[in-house]
């Protein structure tokens, strides 16, 4: 095991981990790197990880409140996962979404017209996480 400090921000989402060790000097760098970033008051016990890594200790399985870090067990933790999970499908179909958008970025130029199909077309992209929540699921609009 080893106690290490909690890195997060001031919504108290914890970012990453710093060892107990650290000095003053890093402590300020950890501040500036992390826009109203701070240490938690205390430091929390992560195991070492095992061969399959099953075991690490990810920053949405620690909560924050009044500076004080603890990590998340049994329900608590399982949630955690699921939310972070759903976050982390979201972001690859924006990223997915984006890719496509930027393929018809040529179509919005000032000197173009753009046609009601290829606006559509483009709000439809926009509109994607509005009804969809992962790539497995998405059913993508078809480009004119």
């Amino acid at each position: 095991m080893t106690r290490v400090y909690a890195i997060y921000t001031r919504d108290n989402t914890v970012h990453a981990f710093c060892g107990s060790d650290i000095s003053e000097q890093d402590k300020v760098l950890v501040a500036q790197n992390f826009s109203g970033g701070a240490l938690s008051t205390n430091t929390i016990e992560v195991p070492t990880p095992n061969d399959e890594l099953s075991n690490l200790l990810y920053p949405h399985q620690v909560s924050i409140t009044n500076g004080v870090a603890t990590v998340l067990t049994g329900v608590d933790k399982a949630a955690a996962d699921v939310k972070e999970q759903a976050r982390v499908y979201l972001e690859e179909l924006r990223q997915e979404r984006n890719k496509l958008l930027s393929k018809t970025d040529w179509w919005v130029l000032p000197d173009r017209v753009t046609t009601a199909e290829q606006s559509a077309y483009r709000q439809a992209l926009r509109d994607i996480t509005d009804t969809y929540a992962s790539l497995e699921d998405v059913v993508w609009p078809v480009k004119p």
